[in-house]
């Protein structure tokens, strides 16, 4: 159990990243080499929107942070755990943190958030020592986890771990034979639906390439493994190269990106081939997707030339309107929604994109904004 120590607050205000004076950007730390609020795909915030969880080297060693958004005001909650960049994840309950950390990164930790009690749960099969660990999903029963781990860089094998805090116990999923012939990567947990888990899915053979099947959803129950859109043929490769999925709130439908410069949505219900899929927006080199969780919103970043971060207007079977909210000047942004209006992505900023709203990574100062939307916004700022 590690004692508090004092809290400061070191944000600053970014002008440079600015461009809209009614959304300003504040940049929430300054120290260490890396700061960064979780993979985009899952939740930095507690469930009050009052505080955002990070890791940093800030003290040498990888360890979780917390940041009251309100005074900016930075605790440590670890010390010297050694956290995987993504490997941690807070309970659906708001009152725990999971981590996978050590020496070898093979001890599943869980971080009392009241006490900041910091304990060894479980402990990853020894057969994975070496292996890469990765994001981890907490089930709403607030005891099952999962993540995906594989070798570097090879990718292969690897497999998909299940695991009990309650138990203490780490399992493989898949058989052996598939550990060895497939990379598995980019878990995520359906919202309402904890018997299903969207997962990418790479036979070996297909390292490398363009891999024609990338998206795939599992049954944990019936561990029931099905195909979910399939990539089109491309004029520029073998197939469409599809990535960064995220889930949308009513769990029947995910977004991607098809790089460079195409985000797109499907439905999971239908025939495989002729499910219902769109195209949402099209634009600048997009990265990253992620849905907003209460209004039909998704936030896009851009990579290899830094657009900063979008808003795309959820359009049902349709494109929807683009708006370039504000920069990043980083080539990893990773934008993720805490609630309706607030939004974070790496470095660690926050937008307030509305009154009360907030992105995590650059921050968007609490000044109150006109609202964004289609009756309130001018024309000319949505594309």
């Amino acid at each position: 159990m590690m004692g508090p120590e004092p809290a400061q607050a070191e944000w600053k205000e970014r002008p440079d990243l600015t461009l809209h004076a009614e959304y300003p950007v504040r940049q929430l730390t300054t120290k260490g080499d890396l700061n960064i609020c979780q993979y985009f795909t899952h939740r930095s915030w507690t469930r009050d929107e009052k505080r955002l969880f990070f890791v940093s080297n800030r003290n040498r060693n990888m360890d979780l942070h917390i940041i009251n958004i309100d005074n900016g005001e930075i605790e440590r909650l670890t010390r010297d755990a050694n956290v995987f960049v993504y490997g941690w994840a807070i309970t659906p309950d708001d009152r725990s943190i999971v981590y996978i950390g050590g020496a070898r990164h093979d001890e599943f930790h869980l971080v009392d958030l009241a006490s900041l009690e910091d304990r060894i749960v479980a402990r990853s099969p020894q057969h994975y020592a070496g292996f890469s660990p990765s994001i981890i999903d907490v089930a709403p029963d607030n005891d099952t986890f999962y993540m995906c781990t594989y070798v570097r860089p090879a990718l292969v094998p690897s497999n998909l771990l299940v695991g009990s805090i309650a138990k203490g116990t780490v399992a493989p999923f898949f058989s052996m034979d598939d550990e060895q012939a497939t990379f598995f990567d980019h878990q995520m947990l359906a919202p309402g639906n904890p018997r299903l888990l969207q997962l990418n899915k790479t036979l070996r053979s297909q390292l490398g390439d363009d891999a024609p099947q990338r998206m795939w959803l599992l049954d944990v129950e019936t561990k029931e493994l099905r195909p979910l859109y399939k990539q089109k043929r491309s004029p520029l490769h073998k197939f469409e190269r599809v990535g960064h999925e995220s889930w949308l709130p009513d769990g029947k439908h995910l977004c991607f990106v098809v790089r460079r410069n195409q985000v797109k949505v499907v439905s999971i219900d239908g025939e495989f081939g002729r499910e219902e899929s769109w195209c949402a927006a099209k634009g600048p080199n997009f990265w990253h997707v992620s849905a907003n969780p209460a209004r039909p919103m998704l936030a896009a970043d851009t990579m290899w030339r830094d657009s900063g971060i979008w808003l795309i207007e959820l359009a049902d079977g349709a494109k929807g309107r683009m708006f370039n909210v504000c920069l990043s000047k980083s080539e990893w942004q990773d934008p993720s929604w805490a609630s309706m209006e607030k939004l974070a992505s790496y470095p660690l900023q926050v937008t307030r994109i509305q009154a009360g709203a907030r992105v995590a990574g650059t921050c968007i100062s609490r000044r109150t904004p006109r609202p964004i939307g289609r009756s309130t916004c001018a024309s000319s700022t949505w594309r």
